[in-house]
């Protein structure tokens, strides 16, 4: 095959699978869109932005107290490795609330991917560079992604975290931000509803 053509058929694969995702987020925002906040399922949520990113590992978290905790609702990935994380960490990581560190909310914000190096520089401060190594070695984790959950201007309730696998680059990066934005505002109709969100937990 010449050059020319390897070009094309580069260009006529991108193109496929820019269209495939596009469909996806079509599919994945319909349902959204028809999902009332009694109705919320945060681990149906990081499942889908799994798939969509092509992450190893995808945590949603919410926040609460006035904006000075940041709890999390659900973990997509192996749930055994999940399972194994807490026991390492000493605590289970799902239902538990991390101090918010403003800094690390100042970087995040504008409902965009922000990229980050490794565990370590995500958590700023909320784990110990030691233990933040380990995990990555561990879990094979690679880079990370974070995006806030906001919604046009109003102010963000929450994010969502992205754990690569080695030497892999997020998928899908557009329909991804505006997946994240949808559920965003879903979570503003939720936090209006007190009381009838729910909340899921990751099995195992």
């Amino acid at each position: 095959m010449s050059d020319q053509n390897k070009e094309h058929s580069y260009e006529i694969t991108a193109i496929k699978e820019k269209l495939a995702s596009m469909k996806s987020l079509l599919q994945l925002t319909e349902k959204l869109v028809n999902t009332s906040a009694a109705e919320l399922d945060y681990q149906e949520l990081v499942e889908a932005l799994k798939k969509l990113s092509g992450a190893k590992y995808v945590a949603i978290n919410t926040y609460e107290e006035g904006c000075t905790k940041t709890v999390t609702r659900a973990i997509a990935g192996v749930p055994s490795a999940v399972t194994r994380a807490s026991g390492m960490l000493g605590f289970d990581l799902i239902g538990h609330a991390w101090e918010i560190n403003p800094e690390r909310l100042h970087k995040i914000e504008g409902g965009k991917l922000v990229h980050f190096p490794g565990l370590y520089e995500t958590s700023m401060g909320s784990l110990n560079k030691s233990t933040a190594i380990l995990l990555e070695k561990t879990f094979n984790i690679g880079d990370i992604y974070v995006i806030s959950l906001a919604f046009g201007e109003s102010p963000s309730l929450g994010d969502i975290i992205f754990f690569m696998p080695l030497k892999k680059i997020i998928q899908n990066r557009e329909a991804v931000e505006l997946y994240a934005g949808q559920i965003g505002s879903l979570l503003g109709r939720a936090i209006r509803q007190p009381g009838r969100v729910a909340f899921s937990t990751n099995p195992g």
